[in-house]
């Protein structure tokens, strides 16, 4: 009988085992954030190679006998997100843009070596055209869509002073 009081004994010291856990749940697929979203059908509409035509006040860079302001040059709109977005533009989805502002803000190969272009979408059929220049300065074309064109205002904003000026106007036909 002592025996089999110790082994009673025994067996109670051993810890419960824990309580059965319930079936773990499938857990959700993890969104993967580096494959970008479809952009959607109005950006894909509007992006596009374009022929950029500026009517533009004097360049301050013409005085210190660099390009001239104005004239023709290639605009390119991406549906693609922009690698590098505008932190200041206050617009969390941009798209990559390739343009050249003679005499304000010529193309580069990213934030290091010059210029870098997005663009967005506003409300209607509107479009922002950014440019930010080496020195952080801000063009911006701001036109409505057309059929086959973007016409518009051509604005300069400055980094230093904080000013926005209006340089003159713009016109971007599709090609």
């Amino acid at each position: 009988m002592a025996a089999a009081a110790l082994g009673l004994l025994a067996a109670c010291s051993h810890p419960a085992p824990p309580p059965a856990q319930p079936a773990p749940q499938a857990a959700e697929a993890p969104v993967d954030t580096t494959v970008p979203l479809a952009a959607p059908p109005a950006v894909r509409a509007v992006a596009g190679s374009y022929l950029l035509r500026t009517d533009l006040a004097q360049a301050p860079a013409r005085r210190r006998g660099r390009a001239a302001a104005g004239g023709e040059t290639v605009l390119r709109l991406s549906a693609h997100d922009a690698a590098h977005p505008d932190q200041m533009a206050g617009q969390a989805t941009q798209y990559a843009a390739s343009a050249t502002i003679p005499g304000y803000a010529n193309q580069g190969r990213g934030p290091a070596g010059g210029a870098t272009a997005t663009w967005w979408p506003l409300a209607g059929d509107s479009v922002v055209i950014r440019v930010v220049g080496g020195r952080g300065n801000r063009i911006e074309l701001r036109g409505a869509v057309g059929e086959r064109r973007i016409s518009g205002e051509v604005w300069f904003l400055s980094i230093e002073t904080g000013n926005t000026l209006q340089l003159g106007t713009f016109t971007a036909t599709r090609r």
